[in-house]
């Protein structure tokens, strides 16, 4: 019979001195992750650095969407650039560094995601373990 590691649980909290706006995750995914038993003392530094990313993330988003209501406001980012010569004048146009940053974000954040295992089937309340097996299929070994 082979042998398979268990690691506990433990008592997982929201941290003291999380910022509000990643408390706003952790309240989120945690109590869920935590029953699934996907939040483990082991990966904790990692979800804590992806609703940190995604409270960034937040703050990116916002910038962005300000610049597509209200551009060239006070905090308001466009998703384009202007690349200038030395004599000031516009020779290109690319993407800005905050629609980078966002992209970048996006990727990382999805990627922590399905390390976690967090997918809306799962997340959202239709979550089912996988069934015990009956006596017959434990017999079958299938």
């Amino acid at each position: 019979m082979p042998f398979e590691v268990v690691i506990p649980v433990a008592d997982l909290r929201c941290p003291k001195g999380l910022p509000k706006e990643q408390k706003k995750y952790w309240h989120l995914y945690a109590p869920n992750l935590i029953k699934m038993g996907r939040l483990t003392v082991i990966n904790l530094p990692d979800f804590l650095k992806m609703i940190r990313l995604e409270a960034r993330l937040d703050y990116i988003d916002q910038a962005l969407e300000k610049g597509f209501l209200e551009p060239g406001s006070e905090g308001s980012a466009s998703i384009l650039q202007e690349k200038k010569n030395y004599h000031g004048e516009v020779v290109d146009i690319g993407e800005s560094l905050y629609s980078k940053l966002s992209r970048a974000y996006h990727e990382t954040i999805r990627r922590y995601k399905a390390d976690f295992g967090i997918r809306a089937d799962k997340m959202g309340g239709i979550y089912r373990p996988e069934p015990e097996p009956t006596e017959e299929e434990e017999f079958l070994g299938d």
